[in-house]
């Protein structure tokens, strides 16, 4: 009897104790569904790394465009600063130069102008009466030897005036120029 009881208590027992848990396939098919699950999941964040990998290539390429284009701009700013500083050197040999070429044309101008002088003062007549009044024709020679030296070095004067003119005028252009780039 207890046999039988126990018998019919697992009959009884069997079905609600089946009906109350999931089968076996049930489990299997919600494993299979989780399964699929986990897949798409697995599948949508693998796109979502790929698509993030892209965008940071994409924003290193953009960095190292960046990083390129700074270096050529560092480049150029060193070529200009090394350009200012031959042109400020050039600016400063040419206004060295033009102070001395201007010194030199004053003192060729006073030095002219001295010899103007004179020959407004004793006029071309005095060297013609000085030769006339030479006394023999040795001091004749010298004193047409000493006038020609005279004239030869007025006439250096007015060459050597007009070059040191000419000088100081180049050097003012150069001043100019090497100013005017200076400035650009």
């Amino acid at each position: 009897m207890k046999r039988l009881c126990t018998a019919l208590l697992a009959a009884a027992l069997l079905p609600a104790l089946i009906g109350v848990g999931p089968t076996l396939q049930q489990r299997i098919n919600a494993q299979r569904e989780r399964t699929v699950q986990l897949r798409s999941q697995l599948h949508e964040k693998r796109f979502e790394l790929h698509t993030a990998t892209l965008q940071f290539q994409d924003l290193q390429h953009q960095l190292d465009e960046t990083d390129s284009a700074i270096g050529g701009v560092n480049e150029r700013l060193t070529s200009l600063a090394y350009q200012q500083n031959s042109t400020e050197r050039k600016l400063d040999w040419n206004a060295t130069q033009l102070s001395a070429a201007q010194a030199s044309l004053k003192l060729h101008d006073d030095l002219l102008k001295h010899r103007l002088v004179n020959i407004y003062e004793y006029g071309d007549l005095s060297y013609l009466n000085a030769l006339i009044a030479a006394r023999s024709f040795s001091e004749f020679v010298e004193r047409w030897e000493d006038f020609r030296l005279l004239i030869a070095a007025n006439q250096r004067a007015v060459r050597e005036r007009k070059f040191a003119q000419n000088r100081a005028a180049g050097r003012r252009l150069s001043v100019a120029s090497a100013a005017g780039a200076r400035r650009a």
